[in-house]
């Protein structure tokens, strides 16, 4: 089984486990982290079930599939760093970039894109 699935736009999911409301990790207040982004509970290792496919906006559904496919062919065509820096900066994909690669970058206007 893959670490991450892969769930598409417009999946329904049914989603099983124990919701916990986030402690801090030492020195680090990791409930307000991500109280700030809209996250109040976090789930580990829940059980997972499509219940539904093709539920969403179709127009969306078509944007989010092309995302997918340039984001695919840009990651088979091009080296990295270089692929996931493309992907987040044309496609705002940014979970593929290495934490220090924004860093690597020469240019600050450049580094502000991503953080």
């Amino acid at each position: 089984m893959p670490r991450f699935p892969a769930y598409n736009y417009g999946d329904e999911l049914q989603v099983k486990g124990k919701l916990q409301t986030p402690q801090a990790i030492d020195d680090f207040d990791y409930k307000g982290y991500l109280a700030n982004q809209g996250i109040y509970a976090t789930m580990f290792s829940p059980q997972i079930t499509v219940t539904d496919m093709g539920k969403g906006f179709r127009p969306f559904g078509w944007v989010y599939s092309l995302r997918n496919r340039l984001s695919q062919a840009m990651a088979e065509t091009m080296p990295e760093p270089q692929a996931s820096l493309a992907q987040g900066m044309i496609l705002g994909i940014r979970g593929n970039i290495t934490p220090g690669a924004p860093g690597q970058l020469s240019s600050a206007a450049a580094r502000r894109i991503f953080w």
